[in-house]
């Protein structure tokens, strides 16, 4: 799509479709809308709240660690952030019961940021399983206009299958960017000292997992490579990061 830009004196293989008549004849003058390519797009959060989101692998008795709460503060730093460009920012969650479900409908406007707090204040993760294909194609149907799509779950690579069946839906209309939270404590374990035999196991199990999970995470972001994966409290910093990117590449 297009957006008006200005208002300029009329050239030789201008359309003249494009003549602005009242301003043509308030100046005496043919005047012509110039126009130029869409800046302002959409930005879907497709954002998960199910049972691995109630993990928190922070100090035990900090208010406001879980991997949920994290995501949140990801959730309205981005929203902040994308409000800010001009584009209009919505929001679905999935892995709830359907009386739970929250949908914002996309809106621009620095105000949106209220809108979005407010239906998703007080929403916890719950036990369920998280559903991506059902979600995918919910969706689809509350979003069918072109958009940048953020999935944001904890993944594992069990869950290759289900959720690359999910973003093969929605990549048939949407640029889509996945995003994970990644436990601290896989970290802790990698850059332990190697002390003892029992701590050269747990570097070695640990390094084999993370590999394990970074290979499965990058096929699915497939030829893109649109995706993020972090420790929880980096996951706002990067998942901003990502978008200037995709803004600055004009992929919407």
């Amino acid at each position: 799509g297009t957006d008006f830009k200005q208002l300029s004196e009329y050239r030789y293989g201008n359309s003249v479709r494009h003549i602005d008549w009242k301003a043509t004849l308030r100046l005496d003058k043919p005047i012509v809308r110039e126009f130029q390519d869409e800046r302002d797009q959409c930005v879907m959060l497709l954002i998960d709240c199910g049972r691995r989101m109630r993990a928190d692998d922070r100090q035990a008795g900090a208010v406001g660690t879980t991997h949920f709460d994290q995501v949140l503060n990801a959730v309205m730093l981005l929203t902040y952030v994308a409000l800010g460009q001009g584009d209009s920012v919505g929001a679905l969650t999935f892995g709830t019961p359907p009386s739970a479900q929250r949908f914002v409908a996309p809106r621009k406007g620095r105000h949106s940021l209220s809108t979005l707090m407010a239906q998703l204040y007080g929403l916890q993760p719950t036990p369920n399983h998280s559903d991506y294909v059902a979600a995918a194609e919910d969706l689809l149907r509350h979003q069918p206009k072109r958009a940048l799509v953020i999935v944001i779950t904890d993944f594992r690579d069990e869950d290759s299958a289900e959720l690359g069946l999910a973003l093969s839906l929605l990549r048939r209309r949407h640029l889509v960017l996945v995003a994970s939270v990644r436990e601290r404590i896989i970290g802790e374990l990698i850059a332990q000292p190697l002390s003892s035999d029992s701590a050269a196991l747990d570097v070695a199990s640990a390094q084999l997992y993370a590999q394990q999970r970074r290979d499965a995470f990058r096929k699915l972001a497939a030829r893109e490579a649109l995706f993020v994966d972090a420790e929880p409290e980096w996951l706002g910093v990067n998942l901003v990061n990502r978008y200037h990117a995709v803004k600055r590449a004009g992929m919407i």
